[in-house]
């Protein structure tokens, strides 16, 4: 309850839609594939050539789910000649993986239909815009944050990242024994050095993982972390790397900043009054965001 509350995320919020990291890669590669199309075949075999790709897109992402390899199989059978252009290729998996960072996060707290929702209205808006905008990156950009109602500079809108839950629980089977050993006190003692030193490593580290293991390890008692916790803060890491991406995008480094800071002051604050009680904890946390 208290992360969610730090957070402002209903518990069963209504389907929140931000615009995915990857957008812009594959719009990219979209337009310098049709461009010489346009050029030689005319408007509508170029119109035909993006309509066909949104749609495979669509239908590989809800085909693979999670999993890169079917992801790239998938999109290949859609593309003609069974082989997509590389070009796309790289700009869908990268579409591919930031609507997957949206995902897992709507998909725990509203269920599948609600994920399902979410692809599609992505895949939508986006067909949409690369249909309006045609080159102009600008306008493909207003076009999406307008479809999927995000304005062009939103005040900062912290959603819960992936990967929370993961380093919650690892934090939490350290700190059992402690609290039973050692006491209440030292048990808190214990959690805030982990929260404040994942700050740190997070802030020191930007999106190098190498770095951000460094970084982490440095702030733990005798420079290694717990495996668990390490295992748990890598994976809240990248769940922050990928809402990271689009804020910086759209309102700057200073808002990035901010968002890192009170994703980690809504995660420690969670744990605090949340001990065991995870769905505490996921209330609290969405609250505090």
């Amino acid at each position: 309850a208290s992360l969610a509350k730090s957070l402002k995320v209903p518990a069963k919020p209504s389907l929140q839609v931000a615009v995915p990291a990857g957008t812009i890669d594959l719009y990219k590669a979209i337009g310098a594939f049709v461009q010489p199309i346009m050029e030689t075949d005319g408007h509508d075999a170029a119109v035909a050539v993006v309509e066909s790709c949104c749609e495979g897109f669509r239908k590989a992402v809800h085909a693979a789910g999670p999993d890169k390899e079917e992801f790239v199989k998938a999109f290949n059978a859609e593309a003609p000649g069974g082989e997509a252009d590389p070009g796309i290729m790289a700009g869908a998996t990268a579409f591919w993986a930031g609507i997957g960072a949206q995902v897992g996060p709507i998909m725990e707290s509203n269920g599948q239909q609600a994920a399902v929702d979410y692809v599609n209205k992505v895949c939508d808006g986006f067909k949409a815009a690369c249909h309006s905008a045609g080159p102009d990156e600008d306008a493909f950009k207003a076009s999406l944050a307008k479809s999927l109602k995000v304005p062009a500079k939103p005040s900062l809108q912290v959603a819960v990242p992936a990967g929370t839950i993961d380093l919650y629980k690892a934090i939490g089977a350290f700190v059992q024994p402690i609290m039973e050993t050692d006491g209440h006190d030292a048990a808190v003692a214990v959690v805030e050095s982990c929260c404040e030193g994942f700050r740190k490593a997070v802030h020191a580290a930007g999106p190098d993982k190498e770095e951000f293991v460094k970084a982490f390890n440095a702030e733990a008692p005798g420079g290694e972390a717990d495996p668990g916790i390490m295992a748990g803060a890598t994976a809240f890491w990248a769940g922050i790397g990928a809402q990271v991406g689009p804020i910086m995008e759209s309102n700057g480094q200073q808002a990035a900043v901010d968002y890192v800071n009170k994703v980690c002051d809504g995660f420690k604050a969670a744990c605090h009054s949340a001990g065991p009680d995870e769905d505490a904890f996921k209330a609290s946390l969405a609250k505090s965001l």
